[in-house]
């Protein structure tokens, strides 16, 4: 299968911005002095430098582009978990896989100009350590029909286990705390879309997602939330039905980590802060 043919160490991105629809591939490689830029694309993303003095370690893996789909998402190398590297990896190819528009919608792009279908994939590794591997990945589409589409579907790994992880398997009592931890969630999302609002020069109080949309009131259920690893929290984005009201936020470990399952993923990752 193509491959970029080397493992990169990870590096810790300054922030998360939301991807601009333009077709990109970007590889880092942190070396022990330095660290490689290389971008095929117009598009810049900003890195802080490796922390190589960092007391957790990091996994190694390299981008992998699928030959039928042409997405680039990691592999991960983990020689002392075979096992956990074949399952993690198993599906990574299988989602990369996936990325394309599906034959069964064919007769949605009757009348549709070739040039005018596309499928972008954006993959970046926000979290890697022995134990944990994060992947946020943003997909850009039109296989034809009314609209174009966005998705952010990232994936998380207990690198123990190689089991993808979920947010019940972060929260102890999950069910009995649901309302509580998502109060949460909506609290820092809001707050968060607010501040940006602010700063862009617009009035928050007129704003339809918020007034409409990302309401504390809200009958809040799991599906609604994608979930990444960062440094510095769990960076959490709330999934709606209306692409412009899809809003992140990152919240910190350590107001997370009363609710944290014993032993989980969540837990380990604000002991490693």
């Amino acid at each position: 299968m193509p491959d970029s043919g080397e493992f990169y160490r990870y590096v810790a991105p300054m922030s998360l911005r939301p991807m601009k629809s333009v077709p990109w591939i970007s590889v880092i490689c942190a070396g022990t002095a330095a660290i490689l830029f290389l971008s095929l694309s117009s598009t810049q993303q900003g890195f802080s430098r490796a922390d190589l003095t960092s007391s957790r370690d990091t996994v190694e893996y390299r981008m992998v582009k699928h030959p039928e789909s042409g997405a680039a998402l990691p592999r991960i190398r983990l020689p002392e978990r075979p096992a956990v590297q074949r399952k993690v990896n198993k599906v990574l190819d299988s989602t990369a896989a996936s990325m394309q528009c599906p034959d069964d919608r064919a007769q949605e792009r009757e009348n549709v100009e070739k040039n005018d279908l596309y499928y972008e994939v954006r993959a970046d590794v926000t979290y890697a350590s022995r134990r944990t591997f994060s992947v946020a990945i943003r997909i850009n589409g039109y296989c034809g029909g009314p609209n174009p589409w966005y998705d952010f579907d990232p994936v998380t790994f207990d690198l123990r286990s190689g089991k993808r992880l979920r947010l019940s398997d972060l929260f102890a009592d999950f069910k009995a705390k649901q309302a509580e931890i998502f109060g949460l969630f909506v609290s820092e999302i809001r707050s968060a879309r607010q501040n940006r609002l602010r700063e862009s020069g617009a009035d928050p109080s007129k704003d339809p997602c918020l007034q409409h949309e990302i309401m504390s009131e809200r009958s809040w259920e799991p599906h609604y939330f994608d979930f990444v690893f960062v440094e510095d929290g769990l960076k959490v984005e709330v999934d709606l039905a209306s692409p412009r009201c899809e809003s992140g936020a990152v919240i910190a470990y350590e107001r997370l980590q009363k609710f944290a399952l014993a032993g989980s993923a969540l837990q380990r990752a604000a002991g490693e802060r």
